[in-house]
């Protein structure tokens, strides 16, 4: 017999369900109305917007490999 303390997962579907489709037609817009360079440009700053916010909101820290393959996930060409 499952325990009452595990709590049900689907009151939260709904939910996950709505902001993934919204999600979907903000990405739909998107291609649209800018251009294919802007579009990917702003998908790549979803990462580094994450990492950002990892950082500074749950205290990450990120090892030397990570930073330094940050800037190639996000498509900035950087010198050595």
């Amino acid at each position: 017999m499952l325990s009452s303390t595990i709590p049900s997962p689907l009151p939260l579907t709904p939910t996950l369900q709505a902001l993934y489709a919204v999600n979907n037609n903000l990405k739909f817009a998107m291609q649209l109305f800018f251009k294919p360079t802007t579009t990917k440009m702003l998908g790549n700053l979803k990462v580094f917007m994450i990492a950002v916010l990892m950082t500074v909101i749950m205290r990450r820290r990120f090892n030397v490999i990570q930073v330094r393959l940050g800037p190639l996930l996000i498509g900035i060409d950087q010198q050595l």
